[in-house]
């Protein structure tokens, strides 16, 4: 079963299907898309939406500061802007919500 998340309300947030552009505590950026779990794709930018960075990202917007928990240890982001496009499919995952 496929289901196609909408655009939220409040594009301003982070939210399932977000792109959102972060500042790493060391000046670097990077771009993560939240996605479902079998689109997932850290490499390429694609992060699970049940993944800690993602948990992390959730409902903040941008010029949020936001700590998470890395496999290198504790982190602060700065969320620089959250953006969307189009509808975002999500595979229904039920094993991973039981």
């Amino acid at each position: 079963m496929v289901v196609v998340a909408e655009i939220p309300a409040d594009q301003e947030k982070v939210a399932f299907g977000a792109t959102v552009i972060v500042r790493h505590g060391n000046g670097e950026e990077s771009a993560y898309r939240i996605v479902g779990i079998e689109e997932a794709d850290p490499e390429r930018g694609s992060i699970s939406w049940l993944s800690p960075l993602a948990r992390a990202l959730l409902s903040r917007s941008a010029g949020d500061k936001v700590r998470f928990q890395s496999p290198a240890g504790g982190e602060e982001l700065t969320i620089l802007t959250v953006h969307y496009s189009g509808g975002v499919r999500l595979a229904a995952e039920k094993r991973a919500l039981a």
